[in-house]
């Protein structure tokens, strides 16, 4: 009888023991696949953040380019007026 609950209690422990090795590896699974996730997605919003920028940029030098070409050209007048008095 002895034998047997110590069979029983020894199987217990490796039960135990084989369901905290499981569940470390896939903690540590997961936290891997945590981090892989987190590098991914940094890397997305870094290209987003990028590509947002340009946008930006893009969309203001669209929107000055009348004023520019407005005062470039009354600049052209005022040079040929002031060229013409001379």
């Amino acid at each position: 009888m002895e034998v047997l609950q110590k069979d029983m209690a020894a199987k217990e422990e490796d039960k135990e023991r084989a369901l905290k090795d499981i569940a470390e590896r896939y903690r540590r699974e997961l936290k891997k696949e945590r981090d892989a996730w987190i590098a991914g997605e940094k890397v997305r919003r870094e290209r987003w953040e990028s590509e947002r920028i340009q946008e930006i940029r893009e969309t203001t030098v669209k929107g000055i380019e009348p004023f520019l070409a407005g005062k470039i050209e009354s600049h052209k007048k005022e040079l040929a007026d002031l060229q013409s008095t001379l």
